[in-house]
């Protein structure tokens, strides 16, 4: 049916093992979602962000525990449409908090920041600040160590004065304000700079692709021109080989992030990175 609607040109679809199959498909992930409601089954992940050989944040990336929910930008997508999505995602946002509060009681030493990825959607709620204040004050987080992540595609669309009002009322509280995956989406430099943004975060596309070395040099340089004449944060994600970071580098990028560094690691095996890199 779903085909049938999307398919304009040839509306009449022949049923087969494959369409069975992607049906079955579907029918497995929406069940595994309307779980999550009851019980989020689901894993913290850090991977490290890096300035000057020192981890400096850590950004919290959902891993779930069912297998049919692999495909973590498809799940996403799929909870954003759900009619409990946001009581799902709050879920989410309240597991990444908890096991980084629970990394701050671990480890012993200075702790990181953390970049949590937070649904646009949500800020529209009037109880959005409250919520969020309330989860940092459970795990025992100050606001000036989160930085919230918004991707670009989200920025592009129509914003309501509620969401204006809440990001602002953020930043008076402390909380720092990050652009994801800057590059992709469609946002002007007006809606960026109304936005407030602390930092923005230039997409791995910028340098895993296959483009020349000039030419990634040239791309990356303008989004840098752009973000220090907004006095903004610079931090590139992707960082795969040292290529990758030696012309990070050489654009003024000294935010870096990737798997260079470090894939995404459980809560232990962040633990150990943590311990290990300050030579405990």
């Amino acid at each position: 049916m779903y085909q049938a609607k999307a398919d304009t040109q040839n509306p009449i679809i022949i049923y087969s093992d494959e369409l069975s199959h992607k049906m079955n498909q579907f029918i497995d992930i929406q069940n595994a979602i309307n779980s999550l409601r009851q019980q989020l089954t689901a894993q913290t992940y850090f991977q490290p962000i890096i300035q000057n050989n020192k981890t400096i944040s850590l950004e919290a990336l959902t891993r779930f525990d069912d297998p049919v929910l692999r495909d973590i930008q498809q799940t996403f997508n799929l909870i954003g449409q759900h009619k409990h999505g946001k009581s799902i995602l709050w879920q989410i946002i309240e597991l990444n908090l908890a096991t980084y509060g629970e990394l701050k009681q671990t480890f012993k030493g200075a702790i990181p920041h953390i970049n949590i990825n937070v649904d646009m959607d949500l800020m529209e709620e009037s109880t959005f600040t409250e919520q969020l204040n309330r989860l940092l004050a459970e795990h025992h987080i100050a606001a000036k160590q989160v930085y919230l992540e918004i991707t670009e595609s989200e920025t592009s669309k129509a914003i309501g004065d509620s969401v204006f009002q809440t990001l602002d009322i953020l930043k008076s509280l402390g909380y720092r304000i990050s652009l994801d995956d800057f590059g992709t989406g469609y946002s002007s430099i007006e809606r960026v700079m109304r936005l407030g943004f602390d930092q923005i975060k230039i997409d791995k596309i910028f340098i895993n692709n296959n483009f020349s070395t000039e030419q990634k040099y040239t791309a990356l340089q303008a989004a840098v021109n752009l973000g220090r004449a907004l006095n903004l944060e610079l931090l590139i994600e992707g960082i795969e080989t040292p290529e990758d970071q030696a012309l990070a580098q050489k654009c003024g990028i000294s935010l870096l992030q990737g798997y260079f560094f470090a894939k995404p690691m459980s809560l232990n095996g962040t633990l150990h990175f943590l311990e290990q890199e300050n030579g405990q």
